[in-house]
């Protein structure tokens, strides 16, 4: 099925009556021009008729149903990849819950084949638009599975979630002649889902012979903890991960201790001592987040950090803002909304840099013009020459050891810039600089190892997230 193609199905429903017409039409021109015939002539043209029409038959049923139905590219203009996704979602809707990149989220064939009576076509119960580099981690209810639908060009998107998700199972739908993926899947349980929730608490007691805890918790920092403090004091508690701002807008903290706690988001002290309140304002999406009480004495020690939303809502931080802390190999992605690098952006580790986020706006990182900033070390292994490349639309810049080694700014579509450098073994401080201005937006990171013969992108596990 398709809804734009001159050969969708509602085309060929129409192919009946243009018959019956064309038969009606040559029924009153024979009927006109039989008498100009002598019987012994009818025969004759009879037959002319008839191998005219098997002719015209057997053509167009050798173009449709040998050639063209053979011919791989006929097939893809029927959009194959999105009847798949589709299908796949009428048929498990009941069991999990679909995040869609924009391709599959806006297309009107998606909506129609997973439709259900008492659906609202313009927001699907069960589906729901996967937008990176806010998308992860995912702010799904931990009560159903997951299923993550993108296409096969958003590599990053892959190798980001199997860093989040490492137990999820991906699967893809292939070009049925060249096998390349068409749209991929990446399926996570509800309790893989639940597994990213809360934050990592470490437990270090102040008796050297005890060793520290440490746990995940759901509900941290919510004032009289329902998880029983795992040692005696005196203790230090220390609580990291993610903080997730839901939406724009102000949003102030309030700290309330029984005990001394430094509270740092985003690497930067913001609230310190037993009592506080701190705004932040119009930064959604994902942050660090680092909690530490240096000394607690009390076993019954209480610690509450609760939120004023915008709308005026005062609550204790929901267990749906706090997820595990992010993975260990990547860059730190700092995300603008504007082409200057400036204001509150959007933190977020990204595993490599691979991203090729087409010219819709709907899957632009954030809404119109926007800079990131990726700051982090990579780690040599073998002392030589190195040659890098980026190949970006608009403009990049790569920074190694905070020297400017690849200058490939301006407004431009894709263009690829690439650089020799000798370096040591050992980590070395990376940083790339990238701005999109308008139209299609793209960028990837690649070098060319000692070893090899041809450029590849830099992959994650030599990618260190130091700030």
């Amino acid at each position: 099925m398709t809804y734009e193609n001159p050969h969708a199905l509602r085309t060929i429903g129409n192919i009946p009556a243009v018959y019956l017409l064309v038969v009606l039409l040559l029924d009153r021109l024979w009927s006109q021009a039989k008498p100009l015939f002598a019987s012994r002539w009818r025969a004759v043209a009879f037959a002319g008729v008839g191998v005219l029409a098997a002719f015209i038959l057997g053509f167009n049923f050798y173009t449709y149903f040998v050639r063209q139905a053979g011919d791989p590219n006929v097939w893809r203009i029927f959009e194959p990849d999105v009847n798949d996704v589709g299908y796949r979602m009428a048929a498990q809707r009941d069991q999990a819950d679909f995040y869609v990149s924009a391709k599959f989220y806006y297309s009107p064939i998606v909506r129609f084949l997973s439709y259900c009576p008492g659906d609202k076509m313009d927001a699907p119960p069960f589906y729901h638009l996967f937008e990176e580099p806010s998308a992860l981690p995912l702010r799904a209810s931990a009560a159903r599975a997951v299923t993550i639908v993108y296409s096969h060009r958003d590599l990053g998107t892959a190798q980001a979630l199997k860093t989040y998700y490492p137990d999820g199972q991906a699967s893809h739908f292939d070009d049925r002649k060249t096998g390349t993926p068409l749209a991929e899947y990446y399926a996570i349980s509800a309790p893989q889902v639940s597994a990213s929730r809360g934050l990592l608490a470490t437990y270090t007691s102040f008796d050297k012979n005890m060793p520290s805890i440490t746990r995940r918790e759901s509900t941290p920092l919510s004032g009289a903890s329902s998880e029983p403090t795992p040692m005696p004091p005196p203790f230090r508690a220390e609580w990291n991960g993610l903080f997730v701002l839901p939406t724009s807008g102000a949003y102030t903290l309030d700290l309330r201790s029984s005990v001394p706690v430094t509270l740092t988001i985003d690497d930067r002290v913001r609230l310190q001592g037993a009592a506080g309140k701190w705004t932040i304002q119009d930064a959604p999406g994902v942050h660090t987040f680092h909690a530490d009480a240096a000394r607690v004495d009390q076993a019954d020690a209480q610690i509450s950090l609760t939120w004023t939303t915008p709308d005026g809502l005062i609550e204790n931080i929901p267990a749906s803002a706090f997820f595990a802390p992010p993975p260990a190999h990547g860059l730190v992605g700092y995300y603008y909304h504007n082409d200057a690098w400036n204001g509150i952006p959007e933190r977020r580790v990204d595993p490599s840099l691979e991203f090729n986020w087409g010219d819709f706006a709907s899957q632009s990182p954030t809404p119109g013009a926007f800079t990131v900033e990726w700051r982090g070390e990579i780690e040599i292994a073998q002392a030589g020459n190195y040659l890098f490349s980026t190949a970006s639309d608009d403009g990049s810049w790569l920074y190694v050891d905070d020297k400017l080694l690849i200058d490939n700014g301006g407004k431009h579509m894709v263009r690829q810039a690439d650089q020799g450098i000798t370096l040591a073994a050992g980590r070395h401080k990376l940083r790339v600089r990238y701005v999109n201005f308008d139209g299609d937006k793209s960028i990837k990171l690649m070098w060319k190892i000692p070893s090899a013969d041809a450029l590849q992108i830099v992959p994650s596990d030599v990618l260190y997230p130091v700030e």
